[in-house]
Order: C-alpha cells, then sequence, then structure tokens
C-alpha cells in the first residue's frame, strides 16, 4: 500500500534539487576574478541546463493522461537525454579550457585555443562528433519505448527504456566523458605551483567523474532494471555541482590572485629603502621588521621604498592593508603589489574584480594566517615580500592577546632566507607593556619619524 503522502516525494526532492543548482548557480555567477573567466561562462551555462533538466522530472512525473503518454513521453526523452548529452559536451570545454588556459577571457578563445593544440582538437573533435551522433540517433530513430515502473516510494510512473543499441552508444559517450575531459583537470592541476589550487583542480576532477557514474547508476542500471530513482540521483547531481561552484570559484580566486606574480613590471635594480638606512644591498632578505610609525609624517613613503627595493629585486610583494589607508594610495600609484585588502564586510577571502587584490576578514586572524601560509606555498622558489598594515588596527579589532599569538606565529612562517616582511605599529598607540611584548617577538625594530627612518634594534 502507498502511503498518502508518497507522489509528493519526488517532487519534493526535485524541486530541493532546482533549489541547489540555482543557488550554486547564482554563486558562480558572483565570482568576478579574472582568472578562468571563459571557464566560468562555460559553468553558468552548465548549471542553467542542469536547472532545466531537473524539471524535465517534474514534466514526467506530472503525466497522468494515458491519450497522451506517447507524445508527452517522447517530448521529455528527447529534451531530457539531449540536455544532458550537452551538459556532458559543455563539461569538456570548460576541462578543456582549464587546462589550456586561453589568455584572452572571450568565451569563443577556448576554441580557438583547441585547434591550435592538434592533439585537443583530435579529441575534442572526436568526443563532439561522439555526443552529436547520439542527439541526432536520439531524435532520427526514437530508440526507445514508454513503459510503467514504480519509483522509490511506491508510485508507479511513466519512464523510458531505451533499446541496447542506444544505451550502448550513451555508455560510450559517458566512457569517453570519464577517460577525456576528466584527466585533463588533473594534468591541469600539475601546471600551478598554489597547492590549493592544484587540490582543488584534482577534486573538480573527482566531482566529474562523479556526475558521470551518477547518470550511468541511476539512468543506466537501476532504470534498466525497472526501478526509477531518478530524483535521487539528480540531487545527488545537484550537490556534486554545489561542491564544483564551492571548488571552481576558490581554484579561480587564488589563480587569478597568485599567477599574474609572473607579470610583474620590470624596473631597474634599486636600493632605496637599503640606502635610507645606510645599510648595504644585502641587508633586506630573511628580517621581519617592525616599524614605528608616526602617522603625521608621511611615512607610506617608506613602505613604498621598502616595496621598490623588493621589487626590483625580483621579489613578489604582498600588502595587508585597507582601501583608505594612505600605504594603499602609495603601493597602488605605480608598482605592482599584491594587495590582500582587510574589511569587516566579508567573512572568507572574496575577489574584488580587480587580479590584484582579494578581500580579507579583517577581524579574522586565523583566515589572515591562513593566507599567510597559502602565500608562501603558492610562491615556493621566489623571494617574496609581504607588507602588513597595520599591528594597532589589528589589535583593536581582535583583542591584544589574539594579536599577540597571530603575529608570533605569522614570524615563525615568514622565517625563510626569501622572505622579508615589515610589520606597522602606531607609535604611542598601546601600553607600554603590549609595545614591549610585541617587540619581543621582533628580532629588527624601525622608526620612522619627522626626522627620517632609524634603525632601533638590529
Amino acid at each position: 500500500m502507498v502511503a498518502p503522502y508518497a507522489p509528493l516525494i519526488s517532487p519534493f526532492i526535485d524541486l530541493f534539487a532546482v533549489f541547489i543548482t540555482a543557488v550554486s548557480g547564482y554563486y558562480m555567477y558572483r565570482q568576478k576574478t579574472t582568472s578562468y573567466q571563459n571557464v566560468r561562462v562555460t559553468l553558468l551555462s552548465v548549471y542553467v541546463v542542469a536547472c532545466i533538466l531537473v524539471l524535465f522530472e517534474l514534466f514526467r512525473i506530472g503525466i497522468i493522461s494515458p491519450t497522451q503518454v506517447s507524445s508527452l513521453m517522447g517530448i521529455y526523452t528527447i529534451g531530457s537525454t539531449s540536455l544532458v548529452l550537452l551538459n556532458a559536451w559543455l563539461l569538456t570545454v570548460a576541462a578543456v579550457g582549464t587546462y589550456l588556459r586561453p589568455k584572452a577571457p572571450e568565451f569563443r578563445k577556448i576554441f580557438s585555443e583547441i585547434y591550435r593544440h592538434v592533439d585537443q582538437a583530435i579529441l575534442f573533435t572526436a568526443f563532439t562528433a561522439t555526443v552529436a551522433f547520439a542527439g541526432i540517433s536520439l531524435v532520427v530513430f526514437t530508440p526507445f519505448n514508454v513503459r510503467q515502473i514504480n519509483n522509490l516510494w511506491g508510485v508507479q510512473v511513466f519512464s523510458t527504456q531505451f533499446n541496447f543499441s542506444y544505451l550502448l552508444t550513451l555508455l560510450i559517450v559517458l566512457l569517453f566523458f570519464l577517460i577525456y575531459p576528466t584527466p585533463l583537470l588533473i594534468l591541469a592541476s600539475r601546471k600551478v605551483s598554489n597547492r590549493d589550487i592544484k587540490r582543488g583542480l584534482i577534486i573538480l576532477a573527482a566531482c566529474w567523474a562523479a556526475i558521470a557514474l551518477d547518470f550511468l547508476i541511476f539512468d543506466g542500471y537501476v532504470w534498466s532494471a525497472g526501478i526509477d530513482a531518478n530524483d535521487v540521483m539528480y540531487l545527488v547531481f545537484a550537490s556534486i555541482f554545489s561542491v564544483t561552484a564551492v571548488i571552481f570559484r576558490n581554484a579561480s580566486t587564488l589563480a587569478g590572485f597568485f599567477e599574474a606574480r609572473q607579470e610583474t613590471t620590470k624596473v631597474p635594480e634599486s636600493y632605496p629603502f637599503s640606502a635610507r638606512l645606510g645599510m648595504k644591498n644585502s641587508f633586506l632578505p630573511g628580517k621581519n621588521f617592525l616599524l614605528e610609525i608616526d602617522p603625521s609624517t608621511p611615512y607610506e613613503e617608506t613602505v613604498k621604498e621598502f616595496a621598490m627595493e623588493n621589487i626590483s629585486t625580483k621579489s613578489i610583494v604582498f600588502a595587508f592593508t585597507t582601501k583608505g589607508s594612505p600605504v594603499y594610495r602609495a603601493l597602488s600609484d605605480s608598482i605592482d603589489v599584491k594587495f590582500y585588502m582587510l574589511s569587516t564586510d566579508v567573512s572568507y577571502p572574496k575577489p574584488t574584480g580587480n587580479p590584484n587584490e582579494v578581500l580579507v576578514p579583517q577581524n579574522d586572524v586565523a583566515v589572515i594566517l591562513h593566507l599567510i601560509n597559502q602565500t608562501m606555498s603558492s610562491t615556493e622558489g621566489s623571494g617574496i615580500a609581504i607588507v602588513f598594515d597595520n599591528v594597532s588596527d589589528l589589535i583593536l579589532s581582535s583583542g591584544f592577546e589574539n594579536s599577540y599569538k597571530f603575529l608570533k606565529q605569522a614570524n615563525q612562517v615568514l622565517s625563510e632566507p626569501r622572505v622579508t616582511s615589515i610589520f606597522l605599529m602606531t607609535k604611542n598607540a598601546h601600553e607600554e607593556r603590549e609595545v614591549l611584548l610585541v617587540k619581543s617577538l621582533f628580532a629588527n625594530h624601525l622608526s620612522v619619524d619627522s626626522s627620517g627612518l632609524h634603525i632601533t634594534r638590529k
């Protein structure tokens, strides 16, 4: 006996799957960073198609008229199967685009890049032809018939039964998807140095393989066995897509921020910061500085000289600062710096639309420390410089105890010969005990006031 609420279960699950997919698609749409933009356009199309695909399921379970079953199920079968094939093709385009990384952001540039590589052109054309053959065969030969089976909740529904030859065609498409575009994401991960991007692309490959297996198991084996579990299949499908949205967003944000470092401005080698201190040119590398500043003086010029010296010696400069800070204005004026923009408006790292800027939660020292770790891992083999503006703001927003622990851990992470860092702290803004404790964490102390820049401990 079928429970009275049983007919409502499948529609509820399908609507929930549409909701998850739509939210994931919106999350992808909000991803504004410039890296992987052409892939982003492709994936947005995938989410739109996926929503329509699940709506076709609602259409199917709503068919109750025996006189119109044949025509309505024909619309459902051709429509939903064609959308599955289209999604497989779009995911393939996205995988190839992620692997080849066309320089131009336009969607059509993916295809230009594909046909510049003979191996990719052959494989992509073969996969496209296989998908097109499956779609055309479905329309021309209608290789299916309609039957009634029970779903998981005991309700009788109309379903499609494909003949063996067409099931074999779909199996070839799915296997082709598993052995061609999915491994490209793993190969793409080998092209990036950042560990989080690498891990994200590998997980993305696993997700896409899971999507193919999801359809193979539920739409192939389970349906052929006379059981309708499509609502569960699309719930799994939507859940995997939600994971995909998060992974792609994080990988794209990090890629857009870190990988642009290869395009740093070429400037003549110079040592303005060391010269101002009267030190040798080899003074900076491997040192972590605490710089006490007087806000009434143009201290930002000192920070700019620090950044310029590091850039001229081929180091990559990262600055933790805020939008209205004098340091931000000085560093963003004419030199190439990667900015972690401290903000109270975000709770996780978020792109700003500028590939050199990422918004960072100002009050979350754990996230800031994690980003310092990511910065270190993403720049292995390169010299880097960190500007932290400013310790006093951190103490006011996060409390002294949390700030002290953060500074202690940050100093440990940054203690490498290839790293130079400078942490700004406002003079006379804290109790003497707090100042002494902060100073105890740094071996090198500097001070800047109206008379200039001074070494107070080295």
